[in-house]
């Protein structure tokens, strides 16, 4: 099921947003235009590449629930902004895990190079911050360039992780927390400042945004060993082949018999696809994946119980709905 806690599905509560979200489409593709040709051709490729736009969801959901949009420009901005800082970490990631597909396309590094694709989520980060400063809010501004700030500090702490069979579960909360969750919760955080809601809201709506995206990260990383799953957003065994290590795999490792784990830290150590489907069956014989959607919905019923702190709505009702599809994705 798809369902929030009044049953409303993402679809549902995309269709609510609609006619924002198309506003969001058109100010992303203008805003997007550039007279350097390449740039143009790669920022529409992506732009095109498909993804459910999920974050701007969030920050038109978010500005609704509390009575608005006060300011529908400024909210659209945001929208946009978002969405362009979420693409250049995309760009940048295939660049760093070497990645070949997303979202059942060729990458932008495959199709052009490493080095245009680090240049154009350069692009799209500037671009993002030459906005901001038309929305011309000094909480929203400080938002966003914190959050950008703990993707990067994220990204790298996983980076020096690598292939570290002895990470935990913790240090792993704190990586994805930066580099995925992050965003989330500026999404949110930002689109209720822009609402002009008092502290408690904020802080909701901020921690609703947090622990949807550990949902979120966490079940693609369980997602990253499930054979033929279509919500897969990138090829089984990704996040083994650059020594990533994920919640699955932490689990795995501490809870496997003695020869599947020999067998997960040989497939570390080589990073070769060609284990997969033995990493994959090893993990099932321990319940990683089990254990790790467990969290995922553990953290999902979190937020869910953040958006008390707001009156009972159809939006508030899209917003739970978002949180379900979070988990979902992994059954």
């Amino acid at each position: 099921s798809r369902r929030g806690r009044a049953g409303v599905t993402l679809e549902q509560a995309r269709a609510l947003a609609a006619g924002d979200l198309a506003a969001v489409d058109r100010l992303i593709r203008a805003r997007l235009r550039s007279e350097v040709a390449l740039a143009d051709r790669m920022a529409r490729y992506v732009v095109e590449s498909g993804g459910k736009r999920l974050r701007a969801v969030l920050v038109l959901l978010c500005g609704r629930v509390l009575g608005g949009l006060r300011d529908r420009d400024a909210s659209l901005l945001l929208a946009a902004v978002i969405e362009f800082i979420h693409a250049a970490t995309l760009l940048h990631d295939d660049v760093v895990d070497a990645s070949a597909v997303r979202r059942g396309r060729a990458t932008a590094n495959t199709v052009w190079s490493d080095g245009a694709s680090v240049l154009a989520g350069d692009f799209f980060y500037s671009r993002a911050f030459e906005m901001i400063t038309e929305i011309d809010r000094g909480p929203v501004a400080r938002t966003l360039a914190a959050a950008t700030n703990a993707i990067a500090e994220g990204e790298l702490m996983e980076l020096m992780h690598a292939g570290d069979a002895e990470l935990d579960e913790a240090r792993y909360l704190t990586i994805i927390e930066g580099k995925t969750a992050k965003l989330f919760e500026a999404a949110c955080e930002a689109a209720a400042c822009l609402e002009d809601a008092d502290d408690t809201r904020v802080r909701a709506l901020g921690a609703y945004g947090r622990l949807l995206g550990a949902a979120f990260q966490i079940t693609d990383d369980a997602i990253d060993y499930r054979e033929g799953n279509p919500e897969a957003d990138k090829s089984v065994g990704d996040d083994l082949a650059c020594g990533r290590m994920t919640l699955p795999f932490i689990y795995a490792l501490r809870e496997a018999e003695p020869a599947d784990r020999a067998l997960l830290l040989d497939a570390l150590g080589a990073a070769r696809r060609d284990r997969i489907p033995e990493v994959c069956a090893a993990m099932r014989r321990c319940g990683a994946l089990g254990h790790a959607l467990d969290r995922a919905r553990e953290f999902s019923d979190r937020a869910c119980a953040e958006l008390d702190a707001l009156e009972a709505s159809e939006w508030r009702e899209a917003l739970a709905a978002v949180a379900e599809f979070a988990v979902s994705r992994g059954h």
